[in-house]
């Protein structure tokens, strides 16, 4: 089992203005500094957690699929494409009567419906699922908590511009967040 990024976020849960208002910081020299600071944090953020922040799109590709796949990164928005992947490489979509998409799980699933199977092919590679998972991409709908955390990281590592770790308040903050056992 593979997943992967195929679409980074369009946007940032924490803009460059509240960042350098976070930091007490008033002139634009560092924006480019602190706009690498803020990145860093979602990342940081998300892979700590295990969640997508904003909205992002990922593909998780699995060569012996079950009857459910648990999707990486909730809150799942939308799966784009169920296809079998095909030895030479060529996509051949699933039809959507095969499967249910289950986005009230945390993580989503896809699961196959009842009577159903995965139609992979004599020399297939397996199943390729793309999805959208995320808050959205308005920072407002994003909770709080994730933005502090980020907030917490930037004033971190700006502050401490040799530091590689996590603060322990940004941990304390997220932990009750983390996403287990996918």
């Amino acid at each position: 089992m593979t997943i992967r990024q195929i679409q980074p976020p369009a946007t940032e849960p924490v803009s460059l203005a509240e960042a350098k208002l976070f930091l007490r910081v008033e002139h634009d020299t560092d924006d480019t500094l602190i706009s690498a600071l803020i990145t860093a944090a979602r990342q940081a953020v998300e892979e700590f957690t295990g969640r997508a922040l904003v909205t992002q799109g990922w593909e998780l590709f699995v060569e012996r699929p079950g009857r459910s796949l648990a999707l990486a990164r909730p809150p799942l928005q939308a799966v784009t494409a169920v296809e079998v992947v095909a030895a030479d490489g060529t996509a051949v979509p699933v039809a959507e009567e095969t499967y249910v998409v289950d986005s009230y799980s945390e993580p989503g699933r896809v699961l196959l419906r009842q009577g159903q199977c995965w139609p992979l092919m004599a020399g297939s590679l397996g199943l390729r699922v793309a999805f959208e998972a995320g808050y959205d991409d308005a920072a407002a709908d994003v909770p709080a908590v994730y933005g502090q955390a980020m907030l917490l990281m930037v004033g971190h590592w700006y502050g401490q511009r040799e530091a590689q770790e996590m603060p322990g308040e940004a941990r304390v903050l997220l932990r009750p967040w983390r996403v287990i056992g996918i």
